[in-house]
């Protein structure tokens, strides 16, 4: 991610806090408020075993940032070390705190801060969405009380950008907030997919808290098409249920036949070995259980072919899509 210009003046070219001499300080640690917008679990097992036993022998290394407001001291970074000194019984720990902050300004360093050490894809969709979901409020609300011009870009626009994301793709990306905890941890669970996932969005708490139920007894992926039902028996009020496809076209392998040439371009030794398997893995994995779930059936078709024939069709009605970063 992008650093937001809000807090440029706050971090190094590093990433390192940037501080004044009066502002650091050390605090019990048990004076400290867990921020409202901070959205990402803590480390378990080994590694804050780890980080546990380290404290024990040398104590907090790294300072933890603290925003103090309304009389108030909110931990903005340094959750873990926080908890493991604790745990250590050394509840003494080195803090920067800075003041006057705003809350634009609190929860993109708690964002920033996580993201940029370890990037926005090892998190969950659990943490990153509620904490993105959860910037984005705070951004909007900070520009309906500043006239500060974004260059021209929507709220929404101007956020996508701090992502690397489109505004589609960050729209749809915000639709997921909607969702319950426990679908968007069986979206991590890959027990469904997006395009379900934001279909489910559209419904409100108990009738999701319905759908969660189905999948935790009946124990599968859905496809689009299957969500698609389940919305509409929820809507005529009857219990979600879906019957056992007899399909056999749905056990599809694809049907291609390999272009000798092809060969001569793939390279030796391990590397050639690892372009074998991901090249096996997309074709014969990755793609069949991606038209699996749309309920798109495939098994008679040439595969090179009907794909490039769907990404000419794409790309001559939505060519933006194809041009996503």
């Amino acid at each position: 991610m992008r650093r937001p210009r809000e807090i440029q003046n706050i971090f190094g070219n590093d990433g390192a806090i940037r501080f004044e001499r009066e502002e650091y300080t050390y605090l019990d640690s048990d004076c400290l408020e867990t921020h409202p917008d901070h959205k990402f679990r803590l480390h378990t097992g080994v590694r804050m075993e780890k980080l546990i036993e380290s404290i024990e022998c040398a104590g907090v290394m790294q300072a933890i940032l603290v925003s103090e407001r309304d009389g108030k001291r909110f931990l903005l970074a340094g959750y873990n070390r926080v908890y493991a000194s604790r745990k250590a019984n050394k509840k003494m720990v080195p803090a920067i705190i800075k003041r006057d902050l705003s809350r634009i300004q609190e929860v993109q360093i708690i964002n920033f801060t996580n993201f940029f050490s370890k990037g926005t894809n090892d998190y969950s969709y659990l943490e990153r969405v509620r904490a993105m979901k959860a910037e984005y409020n705070q951004l909007v609300n900070s520009r309906k009380r500043s006239d500060e011009s974004y260059e021209k870009q929507s709220t929404r626009e101007y956020f996508a950008s701090l992502y690397e994301m489109t505004d589609s793709t960050m729209n749809r990306f915000l639709t997921l907030d909607k969702l319950c905890d426990e679908l968007l941890e069986c979206l991590d669970d890959k027990k469904i997919n997006i395009s379900v996932a934001l279909k489910f969005a559209e419904l409100d708490y108990q009738k999701q808290e319905k759908i969660y139920h189905f999948l935790l007894v009946n124990k599968r992926k859905i496809s689009i098409k299957e969500s698609l039902l389940l919305i509409e028996q929820l809507h005529n009020n009857e219990e979600p249920r879906l019957e056992v496809s007899q399909d056999e076209n749905k056990m599809t392998k694809l049907n291609y036949k390999i272009d000798e040439t092809i060969l001569e371009n793939i390279p030796s030794g391990k590397q050639r070995q690892e372009a074998i398997e991901q090249s096996l893995k997309f074709s014969q994995k990755s793609l069949p259980d991606w038209f699996k779930n749309h309920d798109i059936v495939i098994a008679e078709k040439d595969m090179y072919n009907y794909v490039l024939s769907i990404f000419e069709r794409v790309y001559l009605k939505y060519p933006e899509l194809l041009k996503e970063k």
